[in-house]
């Protein structure tokens, strides 16, 4: 960031090292993201929608954190609730997880639904393969981040 203030203030264009940075932490956030599911699967705990919800959003993390795992962000929180405190960015979160696991739920059961979307995350010997609604769990909190 220090690249971007000194473009700034020698009034240089210094979007292109705002981009860099927003994008390094959105890879640093995909990785630890894809760690910790490895990590569950290492340690024999079943990584399904229950464990997700668990872990990312009813666990020990920071409300900004839980609505981007359940693919809400802050700013939109704020503008529906008219407020961003804590009690009401987790349960916005636990709400919009619910909701969109009922939806995910019914595409794998919808008979007429043949499309399969799955992500394999491999490390070292170790690979886990999450199902539909978990795939689609994963890339709804990315998208979710990219976009914050």
């Amino acid at each position: 960031m220090r690249s971007a203030v000194s473009k700034l203030l020698s009034g240089k264009d210094y979007r292109d090292e705002v981009i860099n940075a927003v994008s390094a932490e959105f890879f640093d956030f995909t990785l630890e993201f894809f760690r910790q599911i490895v990590d569950a699967k290492l340690h024999g705990r079943d990584i399904g929608m229950s464990w997700y919800r668990e872990r990312f959003i009813d666990g020990d993390i920071a409300p900004d954190e839980a609505v981007i795992f359940a693919g809400l962000n802050r700013k939109t929180v704020t503008n529906i609730y008219g407020t961003s405190a804590r009690e009401v960015m987790l349960d916005a979160a636990r709400n919009n997880f619910t909701y969109l696991r009922g939806i995910l739920v019914g595409l794998e059961n919808d008979a007429d639904n043949n499309l399969a979307v799955t992500i394999t995350i491999s490390h070292n010997d170790i690979s886990v393969k999450l199902s539909l609604t978990e795939s689609l769990i994963v890339i709804n909190a990315l998208a979710t981040k990219k976009r914050k």
